[in-house]
């Protein structure tokens, strides 16, 4: 079912972290020890008051404005050292030929693969990029915002509470998107309290807005490891059907199920 999707370009990739890791990329534990020594205070026990948004949030409180985070994430996110040519994942994800690609991530590694095979694409980061994008070239999403422009950065504890509203411009986008079309969720942990509601949410609003029945709308995906039953069934009554990742070695399976979608 999911080849035939892509074929018909009915497949939207929802790229998570994940799909970087194999890269080296730091984690949201090395940001918030970042943060930590940026503010003068112990990394282990700062990490003990709060989650990481809330940390995210305190920083922001405290300095009033992002900046210095920014350009940190962004020499961490988007080393010229990084060879995406490399990454078979990324090359691959291009070759899908996907109508849009949403990605959460604040690196532009995405952008650099389709600048590494010389395929168009069209960013999108604001309200002006949508209706610009008028041709067939793949949309690249940046759902989280764009190290590009601060203000478009969904980092800290207020911005995701901003967000879970989903009356943005991004989020109606995708509302707009997912009409007979498949997302494929790549790199994420269905246990995310934000993503589990970000669905609840999509498929509420298309059950609403349609009045059509599950089987009239293209099941979901989700590749990832480790799914237990309780969350297969879960997932199963939001439409998403569960793709596992060998626990070994689930990036080199990721890339043969990429290849088998081509």
């Amino acid at each position: 079912m999911l080849h035939q999707l892509v074929k018909q370009r009915r497949v939207v990739p929802f790229i998570g972290a994940g799909f970087s890791l194999h890269l080296g990329l730091p984690s949201w534990h090395a940001l918030i020890d970042y943060i930590a020594q940026t503010m003068d205070y112990d990394p282990r026990i700062f990490e003990l008051e709060g989650n990481a948004l809330q940390l995210a949030e305190y920083y922001m409180l405290d300095r009033g404005r992002i900046g210095q985070l920014r350009s940190k994430l962004d020499n961490w996110l988007n080393a010229p050292t990084i060879d995406i040519s490399k990454s078979d994942q990324h090359m691959l994800l291009v070759e899908l030929n996907a109508p849009v690609i949403y990605t959460t991530n604040y690196d532009t590694l995405i952008e650099r693969a389709f600048d590494a095979k010389s395929v168009p694409y069209k960013k999108i980061v604001t309200i002006a990029d949508i209706g610009e994008a008028v041709t067939d070239d793949t949309q690249v999403v940046k759902f989280h915002g764009d190290l590009s422009l601060d203000e478009s950065l969904v980092l800290a504890e207020s911005h995701y509470f901003d967000r879970l509203a989903f009356e943005s411009p991004l989020d109606i986008k995708l509302r707009s998107d997912m009409l007979g079309k498949s997302l494929v969720f790549i790199g994420y942990g269905f246990q995310d309290i934000n993503m589990r509601y970000m669905w609840y949410r999509l498929m509420k609003m298309w059950k609403q807005g349609t009045g059509y029945a599950d089987d009239r709308q293209p099941p979901a995906f989700y590749v990832g490891t480790a799914v237990g039953p309780v969350q297969k069934k879960i997932l199963r009554s939001w439409n998403i059907l569960c793709i596992e990742l060998d626990p070994v070695d689930p990036s080199a399976h990721l890339v043969a199920i990429l290849k088998g979608l081509i």
